[in-house]
């Protein structure tokens, strides 16, 4: 079972602040952090026009969307079912900072930190996405609670680094995958 608070704990293939937004996010109970929007009002499609995007996800998930982290992280949403996440992250980019800076910054943060999770790369590399280039990366995410993997895109709009991200147990993983794939078929960027 993939919960929001697991799935935003051990997100690891986002931007730089992406780590530091999944604490942020998993403990938006604590007086004077970010709270969720609730999940009773996020429509299928998602639409956020603040970020330029829309995109649907699978039935019967439910959504959170999550108000501002920071001045330069927003976890935009959240889909789950008792097996599966996707997450959206949006990390405002800074001066000369490029795709491929900050994909490099982030595979290297993923890495390096947190030391309570074994992570290993199964893939990576350059593709397309709604249009746009991306950096794609396959994670395999061993932690205390078993065996999980995570596919992260990222790409780069409206000033800010998208993640978008799904996280599920390894065992699971492949038919969970289908359900991702169609919803990152609808996804519009304007």
């Amino acid at each position: 079972m993939v919960s929001k608070v697991a799935a935003g704990g051990i997100i690891i293939g986002g931007a730089v602040v992406a780590i530091v937004a999944a604490f942020l996010v998993s403990s938006y109970a604590i007086p004077g952090k970010p709270y969720p929007v609730g999940s009773h009002i996020v429509p299928n499609p998602y639409v956020n026009r603040g970020f330029g995007l829309s995109i649907g996800y699978p039935d019967g998930w439910s959504a959170t969307e999550f108000r501002r982290l920071d001045a330069n992280t927003t976890t935009l949403v959240s889909f789950n079912d008792s097996n599966a996440a996707i997450d959206i992250v949006a990390n405002r980019m800074g001066p000369g900072e490029s795709l491929d800076s900050i994909d490099a910054k982030s595979r290297q943060l993923a890495l390096s930190t947190d030391k309570s999770h074994t992570k290993s790369i199964e893939s990576e590399g350059p593709g397309t996405l709604a249009g746009q280039d991306v950096k794609v990366r396959t994670w395999t995410i061993a932690t205390s609670g078993g065996m999980y993997k995570q596919v992260v895109y990222h790409l780069v709009h409206r000033g800010f680094l998208l993640s978008i991200s799904f996280i599920s147990p390894a065992g699971v993983y492949n038919s969970e995958l289908a359900q991702f794939n169609n919803s990152l078929k609808t996804l519009t960027l304007f």
